[in-house]
Protein backbone atom coordinates (compact mmCIF):
# COMPACT_ATOMS: atom_id res chain seq x y z
CA UNK A 1 0.00 0.00 0.00
CA UNK A 2 2.52 2.45 0.87
CA UNK A 3 4.60 1.85 -2.46
CA UNK A 4 1.18 2.33 -4.18
CA UNK A 5 0.52 5.96 -2.13
CA UNK A 6 4.09 6.65 -3.19
CA UNK A 7 3.35 5.74 -6.71
CA UNK A 8 0.34 8.02 -6.79
CA UNK A 9 1.88 10.86 -5.75
CA UNK A 10 4.63 11.06 -8.45
CA UNK A 11 2.10 10.26 -11.06
CA UNK A 12 -0.15 13.47 -9.48
CA UNK A 13 2.80 15.53 -9.95
CA UNK A 14 3.61 14.06 -13.56
CA UNK A 15 -0.09 14.73 -14.54
CA UNK A 16 -0.11 18.18 -13.11
CA UNK A 17 3.36 19.08 -14.29
CA UNK A 18 2.56 17.32 -18.24
CA UNK A 19 -0.84 19.57 -18.62
CA UNK A 20 -0.22 22.95 -16.84
CA UNK A 21 3.55 23.62 -17.70
CA UNK A 22 5.63 23.84 -21.25
CA UNK A 23 9.38 23.64 -21.28
CA UNK A 24 10.79 26.93 -21.66
CA UNK A 25 12.64 27.68 -25.20
CA UNK A 26 15.71 28.97 -23.24
CA UNK A 27 16.51 25.88 -21.96
CA UNK A 28 17.33 24.61 -25.47
CA UNK A 29 20.08 26.89 -25.78
CA UNK A 30 23.79 25.50 -25.25
CA UNK A 31 25.63 28.80 -24.95
CA UNK A 32 25.33 28.95 -20.84
CA UNK A 33 27.06 27.98 -17.76
CA UNK A 34 26.60 24.67 -16.69
CA UNK A 35 25.51 23.67 -13.15
CA UNK A 36 28.29 24.09 -10.38
CA UNK A 37 28.22 21.52 -7.44
CA UNK A 38 29.63 21.79 -3.72
CA UNK A 39 29.43 18.97 -1.51
CA UNK A 40 28.51 20.06 2.05
CA UNK A 41 28.09 17.12 3.51
CA UNK A 42 29.41 13.50 2.69
CA UNK A 43 29.07 10.05 3.67
CA UNK A 44 32.18 7.68 4.17
CA UNK A 45 32.83 5.69 0.92
CA UNK A 46 32.04 2.67 3.24
CA UNK A 47 28.64 4.24 3.97
CA UNK A 48 27.29 5.09 0.50
CA UNK A 49 26.25 1.55 -0.84
CA UNK A 50 24.44 3.17 -3.57
CA UNK A 51 24.45 6.05 -5.69
CA UNK A 52 21.84 7.84 -7.87
CA UNK A 53 21.32 7.99 -11.15
CA UNK A 54 18.93 8.63 -13.94
CA UNK A 55 14.85 7.76 -13.27
CA UNK A 56 15.78 6.74 -9.52
CA UNK A 57 13.28 8.59 -6.97
CA UNK A 58 14.80 10.41 -4.51
CA UNK A 59 14.24 11.28 -0.75
CA UNK A 60 15.11 14.59 0.20
CA UNK A 61 14.84 17.62 1.68
CA UNK A 62 15.92 21.47 0.01
CA UNK A 63 15.96 25.11 0.74
CA UNK A 64 16.20 27.35 -2.64
CA UNK A 65 18.26 30.84 -2.12
CA UNK A 66 18.40 33.20 -4.92
CA UNK A 67 22.47 34.80 -5.68
CA UNK A 68 21.92 37.35 -2.95
CA UNK A 69 21.03 34.64 -0.57
CA UNK A 70 17.36 35.42 -0.25
CA UNK A 71 15.43 32.20 0.41
CA UNK A 72 12.44 31.32 -2.11
CA UNK A 73 11.46 27.81 -0.96
CA UNK A 74 11.97 25.26 1.24
CA UNK A 75 10.67 21.62 1.93
CA UNK A 76 11.35 22.23 5.13
CA UNK A 77 8.40 24.92 5.40
CA UNK A 78 6.22 24.21 8.70
CA UNK A 79 7.98 20.96 9.85
CA UNK A 80 6.85 19.16 6.66
CA UNK A 81 8.12 15.32 5.46
CA UNK A 82 10.75 15.03 3.20
CA UNK A 83 9.58 15.10 -0.35
CA UNK A 84 9.92 12.43 -3.29
CA UNK A 85 11.79 13.62 -7.00
CA UNK A 86 12.16 11.67 -9.29
CA UNK A 87 15.44 12.33 -11.73
CA UNK A 88 14.29 12.68 -15.23
CA UNK A 89 10.55 12.90 -15.31
CA UNK A 90 10.53 16.16 -16.72
CA UNK A 91 8.67 17.19 -12.95
CA UNK A 92 11.52 18.92 -11.60
CA UNK A 93 14.14 21.37 -12.98
CA UNK A 94 16.88 20.31 -15.35
CA UNK A 95 19.41 21.49 -12.88
CA UNK A 96 18.38 18.98 -10.71
CA UNK A 97 18.81 16.20 -13.00
CA UNK A 98 22.24 17.09 -13.57
CA UNK A 99 23.21 18.51 -9.81
CA UNK A 100 21.53 15.09 -8.19
CA UNK A 101 23.25 12.30 -9.94
CA UNK A 102 26.07 10.17 -8.19
CA UNK A 103 24.97 11.43 -4.83
CA UNK A 104 25.22 9.30 -1.99
CA UNK A 105 21.96 8.60 1.05
CA UNK A 106 23.23 11.24 3.67
CA UNK A 107 24.78 13.68 1.34
CA UNK A 108 23.85 17.08 0.97
CA UNK A 109 24.64 19.61 -1.84
CA UNK A 110 24.30 22.74 -2.85
CA UNK A 111 23.86 23.25 -6.51
CA UNK A 112 24.22 26.77 -8.16
CA UNK A 113 21.79 26.21 -11.44
CA UNK A 114 21.94 28.98 -14.76
CA UNK A 115 18.70 30.07 -15.91
CA UNK A 116 18.97 27.36 -18.48
CA UNK A 117 18.67 24.94 -16.34
CA UNK A 118 15.94 26.70 -13.50
CA UNK A 119 13.09 28.40 -14.54
CA UNK A 120 14.28 30.44 -18.05
CA UNK A 121 13.41 33.48 -19.08
CA UNK A 122 10.19 33.79 -16.86
CA UNK A 123 9.34 34.43 -13.27
CA UNK A 124 8.16 31.92 -11.07
CA UNK A 125 7.02 33.18 -7.49
CA UNK A 126 9.62 35.19 -6.08
CA UNK A 127 12.23 33.94 -8.84
CA UNK A 128 12.85 36.89 -10.86
CA UNK A 129 13.22 36.03 -14.68
CA UNK A 130 16.59 35.01 -15.61
CA UNK A 131 17.51 34.02 -12.52
CA UNK A 132 20.86 31.66 -11.37
CA UNK A 133 19.36 30.06 -8.10
CA UNK A 134 21.13 28.22 -5.51
CA UNK A 135 19.52 24.91 -3.97
CA UNK A 136 20.67 23.20 -0.85
CA UNK A 137 19.56 19.31 -1.24
CA UNK A 138 20.34 17.00 1.16
CA UNK A 139 19.44 13.19 0.13
CA UNK A 140 17.59 10.81 2.58
CA UNK A 141 17.43 7.81 0.27
CA UNK A 142 16.71 6.36 -2.89
CA UNK A 143 14.33 4.25 -4.33
CA UNK A 144 12.95 2.87 -8.26
CA UNK A 145 9.94 3.01 -9.98
CA UNK A 146 7.84 -0.68 -10.36
CA UNK A 147 6.47 -1.90 -13.80
CA UNK A 148 3.56 -0.28 -15.80
CA UNK A 149 2.07 -3.95 -15.20
CA UNK A 150 2.49 -4.24 -11.40
CA UNK A 151 1.03 -1.03 -10.92
CA UNK A 152 -2.07 -1.10 -12.84
CA UNK A 153 -2.46 -4.44 -10.92
CA UNK A 154 -2.28 -2.55 -7.78
CA UNK A 155 -4.79 0.08 -8.93
CA UNK A 156 -7.50 -2.15 -10.51
CA UNK A 157 -8.74 -3.25 -7.09
CA UNK A 158 -12.01 -5.03 -8.32
CA UNK A 159 -9.97 -6.40 -10.57
CA UNK A 160 -12.01 -6.27 -13.65
CA UNK A 161 -9.13 -5.45 -16.19
CA UNK A 162 -9.82 -1.69 -16.00
CA UNK A 163 -9.19 1.49 -13.76
CA UNK A 164 -12.32 3.56 -13.15
CA UNK A 165 -12.20 6.84 -11.61
CA UNK A 166 -13.50 5.73 -8.19
CA UNK A 167 -10.37 3.11 -7.79
CA UNK A 168 -8.17 6.21 -8.54
CA UNK A 169 -10.08 8.67 -6.40
CA UNK A 170 -10.16 6.58 -3.83
CA UNK A 171 -6.39 5.80 -3.98
CA UNK A 172 -5.51 9.32 -3.70
CA UNK A 173 -8.05 9.91 -1.15
CA UNK A 174 -6.17 7.31 1.05
CA UNK A 175 -3.06 8.76 0.12
CA UNK A 176 -3.89 12.01 1.07
CA UNK A 177 -5.06 11.24 4.59
CA UNK A 178 -0.98 10.01 5.17
CA UNK A 179 0.06 13.77 4.98
CA UNK A 180 3.58 12.17 3.99
CA UNK A 181 2.65 13.22 0.40
CA UNK A 182 1.82 16.49 -1.79
CA UNK A 183 -1.79 15.43 -2.34
CA UNK A 184 -3.93 18.17 -1.41
CA UNK A 185 -6.34 16.82 1.06
CA UNK A 186 -9.71 17.98 -0.30
CA UNK A 187 -12.49 16.25 -2.26
CA UNK A 188 -12.75 19.15 -5.43
CA UNK A 189 -8.82 19.07 -5.66
CA UNK A 190 -8.98 15.07 -5.92
CA UNK A 191 -11.51 15.22 -8.39
CA UNK A 192 -9.37 17.61 -10.66
CA UNK A 193 -6.31 15.68 -10.84
CA UNK A 194 -8.62 12.11 -11.13
CA UNK A 195 -10.27 14.50 -13.91
CA UNK A 196 -6.68 15.31 -15.43
CA UNK A 197 -5.04 12.39 -15.40
CA UNK A 198 -8.01 10.56 -17.17
CA UNK A 199 -8.33 13.10 -19.64
CA UNK A 200 -4.80 12.17 -20.75
CA UNK A 201 -4.58 8.87 -20.74
CA UNK A 202 -8.28 7.57 -21.25
CA UNK A 203 -7.88 7.71 -25.51
CA UNK A 204 -11.45 6.02 -25.85
CA UNK A 205 -13.36 8.09 -23.34
CA UNK A 206 -15.11 5.52 -21.84
CA UNK A 207 -14.53 6.63 -18.43
CA UNK A 208 -12.25 3.33 -17.64
CA UNK A 209 -8.09 3.16 -17.67
CA UNK A 210 -6.98 -0.17 -19.75
CA UNK A 211 -3.12 -0.71 -18.81
CA UNK A 212 -2.28 0.53 -22.36
CA UNK A 213 -4.02 3.84 -21.82
CA UNK A 214 -2.28 3.99 -18.58
CA UNK A 215 0.81 3.85 -19.63
CA UNK A 216 -0.34 6.61 -21.92
CA UNK A 217 0.02 9.64 -19.46
CA UNK A 218 2.76 11.53 -20.43
CA UNK A 219 5.94 11.12 -18.19
CA UNK A 220 4.44 7.77 -16.50
CA UNK A 221 6.94 5.00 -17.98
CA UNK A 222 9.54 7.35 -16.85
CA UNK A 223 7.55 6.98 -13.14
CA UNK A 224 7.52 3.50 -13.32
CA UNK A 225 11.12 2.51 -14.48
CA UNK A 226 11.32 -1.13 -13.72
CA UNK A 227 13.45 -0.75 -10.36
CA UNK A 228 13.14 -1.32 -6.69
CA UNK A 229 9.62 -0.66 -5.22
CA UNK A 230 8.86 2.66 -4.05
Amino acid sequence: MMALRKLLAALIIVVVTAIALAEDEGNKRGDLPEVEIEVLVAPTEADCTRKSKAKDVLKVHYDGFLQDGTPFDSSRSNGANPMFVQLGSKTIIKGWDIGLVDMCIGEKRRLTVPPRFAYGSQARGDVPAKSTVIFEVELFDIKGGIGLSDAFRRLDLDMDGFIDTVEFEDQLKAAAKTNEFPIPQDDFMIGKIVQMAFQAGDKDRDGLLSEKELGKIPGIKNILAKKDEL
